[in-house]
């Protein structure tokens, strides 16, 4: 009897061995093959940061300390079009790249979620680029997604689910990895925006957060690896050159890249922690100097104090990360946590609650 030869192979309990070499594109973060995420809240630094990415993957460099594999690599910068070449431009010459590096842009935004959608002929496009350039492009970054859902809603579950088929057409047919840039809800504690299918679709998610004055990335989900793992960076503002008008253009390029560590909750709890305290003593620092004035305590000893509504609207305002209720929270545990350390004290003088640094 012939055996039927089917795609259906039934692997016994005794043939299956453990796989110890894992194809990592950039290793422990993303993978050769797949779709992954890279989102964040606006003015994050997320499509600074997936330049960086990209650029780093065709020109074969590590990444936060981590080797990456050599590849090429489409960039489609459907969101900002034409404006990215400045970015990509001052990241080539900031990270020193030859113009040989195997990096292609596109900058008309294709329509990848439909069911009559531009993924053929974008997987032709890159194909004929390869024979071209002689080159394998495995890396195909698309910036952002709702530049690419033309017409189509990311909170259903449907439309999600046609442009994450389509993803997956495009990582199969092209053997290679495709990143999504995509933004966070309104609440950035809630995750990605959309539909919940994009989060259980993918392989990789990775979340840019700004944290006081630097930016965090955080593997959020890992198919294949860990997911608690991170690092940061800054966003360095450089001159390109001036306009017609004569005005300086400028832009951001990655700077102060810190090795990839463990980033689980408590520790990125603790070090939000701290940044906030030192925000609060900076805070209070200022306002003693600029808005302090003596007032008598119980054992009728003197101390330089500030209104506690004056030290509050202060940390308020010098703040931009979050949003303002998401401020005055933060002013709370501060203040909290500076009472609870006797770094503070408080109390109520002359019907108005006064803030004063303990002496150590």
């Amino acid at each position: 009897m012939n055996e039927i030869q089917s795609k259906f192979e039934l692997q016994t309990l005794s043939s299956i061995k453990p796989c110890l070499n894992q194809t990592w594109r950039w290793k422990k973060v993303l993978p050769s093959v797949g779709v992954a995420f890279i989102y964040g809240p606006p003015a994050s630094g997320k499509t600074f940061f997936s330049l960086y990415v990209g650029l780093s993957i065709a020109a074969g460099r590590p990444i936060a300390g981590e080797k990456t594999t050599q590849c090429g690599v489409v960039y489609c910068a459907a969101e900002a079009g034409n404006g990215v070449k400045t970015r990509v431009s001052q990241a080539k010459a900031s990270m020193n790249l030859s113009d040989a590096t195997p990096f292609s842009l596109i900058t008309v935004a294709p329509n990848l979620g439909g069911l009559d959608d531009d993924t053929e002929e974008l997987i032709s496009a890159i194909k004929l680029a390869e024979e071209r350039d002689q080159t394998q492009y495995k890396v195909v970054v698309f910036d952002t997604l709702a530049r690419v859902m033309t017409g189509q809603d990311e909170n259903s579950t449907r439309d999600a689910g046609i442009f994450i088929n389509n993803a997956e057409r495009l990582a199969h047919e092209l053997n290679a990895l495709v990143i999504v840039v995509h933004h966070s809800g309104k609440n950035v504690d809630n995750g990605m925006r959309g539909s919940s299918a994009l989060l259980g679709a993918v392989d990789t998610v990775l979340k840019v957060a700004k944290r006081g004055d630097y930016t965090w990335l955080n593997i959020e989900k890992q198919r294949d690896g860990s997911d608690d793992l991170g690092f940061s960076f800054q966003l360095e503002t450089v001159d390109v050159g001036t306009d017609q008008d004569g005005e300086n253009v400028t832009t951001c390029v990655l700077d102060k890249i810190t090795t990839l560590q463990r980033s689980d909750a408590k520790s990125l709890n603790s070090k939000k922690q701290t940044l906030n305290d030192r925000k609060f003593n900076t805070s209070l620092d200022q306002c003693l100097k600029s808005h302090g004035r003596e007032v008598p305590l119980q054992d009728e000893k003197t101390v330089t104090a500030v209104e506690r509504s004056t030290l509050a609207d202060h940390f308020v305002s010098t703040g931009t990360d979050t949003d303002k209720s998401s401020r005055k929270r933060a002013f709370t545990r501060g203040l909290k946590a500076a009472i609870d350390r006797q770094v503070v004290g408080s109390a109520m003088i002359d019907g108005v609650d006064m803030i004063w640094r303990l002496e150590k």
